[in-house]
């Protein structure tokens, strides 16, 4: 843990497996993250108290955890344990230090549902779907051929496509201004874009690129905002 302005350096895990993915809690007292369970052979999501960081809490089998807006919940994605045994978007809900009635969201029999992030209101989540035999971002270094980007809402289970294909997108991001940031080679390099989330539109038609936007053509602030 660091501040922004580079100081105050401070280790809060120290262990021989691996520990990836770190997920603030909205008030800032918790974080979530994935470790490799040696015992389990699984990735596991624990969570810690910054003030404590030495008491930390098993909480689901999964990984990349993140939290909702009103910290009573966490979307995380897991393998599924039939079928494909591809990724799928899953949440619990959080009672103290404990995961309880865990619900998958989204899944795929042809695509791998991951990196899963909270719209700012709590009620729906964005997430990408990573066509099965291509390399997902969220776990390899190589850009994923084809990648698109959803939304699902939790309570209902409907679900929206956002993009149209053409271009791989992945590592989606919702900011509060409600506009979707996410990582795409769509002009031949990687660059970070942005979409509208008018979702109705995108209900009955796939977007276009003139509803997207390079971050930093015209929406700059909002990346320094969220």
């Amino acid at each position: 843990m660091i501040d922004r302005g580079g100081t105050g350096l401070t280790q809060l895990t120290n262990s021989p497996t691996d520990e990836i993915a770190p997920c603030w809690s909205p008030d800032g007292s918790r974080i979530a993250f994935t470790v490799w369970g040696n015992r389990s052979h699984q990735w596991e999501i624990w969570t810690l108290a910054v003030d404590q960081p030495g008491v930390r809490h098993f909480l689901v089998n999964g990984m990349f955890p993140a939290w909702s807006p009103d910290g009573g919940r966490i979307a995380f994605q897991r393998a599924r344990k039939r079928g494909s045994r591809l990724f799928g978007i899953w949440t619990v809900d959080l009672q103290g230090n404990e995961a309880r009635h865990p619900t998958e969201i989204a899944h795929s029999e042809s695509q791998a549902c991951i990196a899963p992030c909270w719209s700012p209101d709590g009620t729906m989540l964005v997430y990408c779907a990573v066509r099965r035999g291509t390399p997902a971002a969220a776990v390899s270094r190589d850009t994923p051929a084809e990648a698109d980007l959803w939304v699902a809402e939790t309570e209902t289970g409907l679900r929206i496509k956002l993009t149209d294909g053409a271009d791989a997108s992945f590592n989606p991001v919702w900011a509060r201004s409600g506009r979707i940031f996410f990582v795409s080679p769509r002009t031949g390099t990687e660059n970070i874009w942005s979409l509208t989330t008018e979702l109705g539109e995108y209900a009955v038609a796939a977007p276009d690129t003139s509803r997207m936007t390079r971050a930093g053509d015209d929406v700059s602030s909002e990346v320094a905002d969220d």
